[in-house]
């Protein structure tokens, strides 16, 4: 192997090494952009249920029972 080899495979190890290294740093930057993506979800789904209790009376929800009595 000549000089001219070996300095050519030392130099596409180096680039593969960054490569690599990018590649981590962009799955930890996707990891953390879907984590905050998932507690955005959460919270809507909170926030969601929240308001559904809210605007849902105990009328409401007894006319709803007296209903499905009379459906079953």
């Amino acid at each position: 192997m000549s000089l001219e080899q070996i300095k050519r495979e030392l130099a596409r190890d180096v680039v593969e090494e960054i490569d690599i290294q990018e590649i981590r740093l962009q799955m930890k930057y996707l990891e953390k952009e879907v984590s905050h993506l998932l507690e955005q979800i959460n919270d809507k789904e909170d926030n969601t249920k929240h308001s559904i209790k809210q605007k849902v009376s105990t009328e409401s929800v007894a006319l709803m029972q007296s209903l499905l009595l009379l459906i079953t």
